[in-house]
């Protein structure tokens, strides 16, 4: 037998959470919108204009330097921006997930049978969607401009960051996308 329980989402509640967990230990919960209240996606021109704030002329400085303006700027928006940015960004770093990008990043380029750093690789990755969408492009065009010995993990961050900025609590956020290194199993095959 099927329940169907109907309640706006601010109406859950840690509690009311807890009571169906032990009433319907085995339920699944299942959330509907209607497009008419869902709020305007992230565009792609907007995640470039964030990647464009960065302050790359704060790189001797620190690395939080650097994504200071992008997470502000992020932070001043609505938190499902903060939430599309971090799945837009977890998509370009997962296109990038690949040997044939994996073996254009200079000394620590994929090899076969050699030790293969997958941190180092995402936070190459991280460089290439972090210098703009015109080297990105053009990088997934042409794996060998990808740029050699260059990372930038901070990237990383500018979402949790930005999150945290604006609601004072961690981000708890899974992404659309698995960025970790592997994760595109296409481009490994």
């Amino acid at each position: 037998m099927t329940t169907n329980i109907k309640i706006p989402i601010q109406q859950l509640t840690p509690q009311l959470i807890q009571e169906w967990q032990e009433k319907y230990p085995n339920g699944e919960i299942e959330v509907r919108t209607h497009s008419e209240t869902m709020p305007e996606r992230m565009t792609e021109d907007t995640f470039w204009e964030i990647m464009e704030l960065l302050d790359w002329s704060k790189e001797e400085e620190s690395a939080e330097a650097v994504i200071a303006p992008a997470v502000a700027r992020l932070g001043a928006l609505p938190v499902f921006a903060i939430y599309n940015f971090q799945d837009i960004l977890s998509e370009k770093l997962y296109v990038l997930d690949a040997r044939r990008y994996a073996a254009h990043i200079g000394e620590a380029a994929f090899r076969e049978d050699e030790y293969f750093s997958v941190d180092h690789f995402l936070h190459a990755r991280c460089y290439m969607v972090a210098i703009g969408k015109e080297a990105y492009e053009q990088a997934v065009q042409h794996p060998a401009l990808m740029l050699k010995d260059l990372t930038f993990e901070a990237l990383l961050s500018v979402a949790s960051k930005a999150y945290e900025l604006k609601t004072g609590t961690p981000l708890t956020y899974l992404p659309a996308f698995d960025y970790e290194t592997y994760s595109n199993k296409e481009g490994w095959q």
